[in-house]
């Protein structure tokens, strides 16, 4: 995806002519595309079938039989009466999975939505990577992504996150050329916002308005970095516009939900939105109470040892080894890990499973920095970090031996 003008999009896009002239060209990228799914499918569906860990994946599982056997869409409630505390767009899809699988709620049926989302996901970050910074740093962060424990686990958990990632990425990469040129009004702009605001829709019935809350930070995050004011961004129709399209879709659950549940759905609600970002002093729900730092550090430990390359990531964009059209891109997608870290450090309530939209940006940034166009100290310090981690491994085993 070529990055639009600030003045305003052209009518036809070099990408466009360019997969009009060369539809062979349009074919084999498809069916690179449609390869890399595959690989990215049989990796993270190992483990699909194991039994249920903790608490939370059986109540999953016990919610998505509430809807196929119950019929509870609306409202659904576990073996103990405990009702469902999130929205049920990932409940509602394992439930259509597993009815027409044969009814029965089990490991591989529950965990299905989050298999294909992580390979949808890792699917998006290559392409999306490959048509805004490069073919090579496409790869990479395929590659990267794909081979991040905090990933690659999270592809078989019966729960809410994967998915909201994904929605979450393609809402924000969506958001990306609207930034660029917010004043452009087109049909195809036109589609892009129905696009988003169905995307953040979808991401509300996911997990609730954090999704529109994550994207709006992480676009200020970028605005700022970029020296420009995020709130001049608001004097344009399209955030508006995209807000009231999500808010809609959401409401499709949340009204009928609030109705029929009464005041103790409306307190969830309350909670679940609110209560888990405030401190218990506050009014917030007090649960998950840890340190400030504890995000970060589940950060750095879930996307090790991806996150050794961060510094001379940095490093790199300091002395300008990444080139400029590079740059912008590459910032864009870290500002989404950017506002992960700080919106999550901030709340009360802190799990494992928050870091997980973070870890694409992550993957772009690292990916950035084997792909440099000048040999300077990023580079060196990118060589030392990456032998140093290969050759550790080999010394240690040679001690012991």
């Amino acid at each position: 995806m070529a990055r639009s003008d600030r003045d305003g999009p052209p009518s036809v896009t070099l990408a466009q002519v360019d997969i009009l002239a060369n539809p062979r060209r349009a074919f084999t990228r498809l069916a690179t595309l449609a390869l890399a799914a595959l690989f990215a499918f049989i990796v993270l569906a190992q483990g699909i079938s194991a039994p249920f860990q903790k608490d939370a994946e059986p109540q999953s599982a016990e919610w998505i039989q509430s809807i196929v056997r119950d019929g509870h869409c609306l409202i659904p409630a576990d073996a103990y009466g405990y009702t469902d505390r999130k929205p049920p767009l990932f409940y509602w899809l394992s439930a259509i999975i597993t009815k027409a699988s044969g009814g029965i709620v089990d490991e591989v049926r529950a965990r299905a939505i989050s298999v294909v989302a992580g390979t949808v996901l890792a699917v998006s970050v290559l392409a999306w990577t490959v048509g805004n910074v490069g073919t090579s740093e496409g790869w990479l962060a395929f590659l990267l992504l794909m081979g991040t424990y905090g990933f690659a686990s999270r592809a078989t958990e019966a729960l809410t996150d994967m998915l909201l990632t994904l929605l979450l990425f393609a809402a924000y990469s969506a958001i990306y050329p609207m930034l660029e040129a917010p004043a452009a009004e087109s049909p195809v702009s036109t589609r892009r916002k129905i696009f988003v605001g169905v995307i953040l829709g979808l991401g509300i019935l996911t997990k609730g308005p954090i999704a529109i809350v994550l994207c709006a930070l992480a676009a200020s995050i970028y605005l700022l970095i970029e020296r420009r004011n995020p709130i001049a961004i608001l004097r344009h129709r399209w955030p508006w516009q995209v807000v009231a399209i999500a808010v809609a879709i959401g409401a499709i659950w949340y009204v009928p939900a609030a109705v029929v549940g009464g005041h103790k759905i409306v307190r969830i609600i309350f909670a679940e939105n609110f209560g888990h970002f405030m401190p218990a002093r506050l009014g917030g729900t007090g649960e998950s109470y840890r340190p400030f730092y504890f995000i970060a550090a589940r950060l750095l430990g879930g996307a090790f040892p991806l996150t050794l390359l961060i510094l001379p990531a940095a490093l790199a964009f300091y002395t300008g080894e990444i080139s400029v059209e590079k740059r912008r891109p590459v910032i864009y997608q870290i500002s989404m890990s950017l506002a992960v870290l700080l919106f999550f450090s901030i709340a009360s309530v802190k799990r494992d499973d928050y870091i997980l939209p973070a870890l694409p940006g992550i993957a772009i940034l690292c990916a950035s920095v084997f792909t440099l166009e000048v040999r300077g100290a990023a580079a060196k310090l990118r060589d030392v970090i990456v032998a140093a981690f290969v050759l550790a491994p080999i010394v240690a085993i040679l001690y012991l031996a």
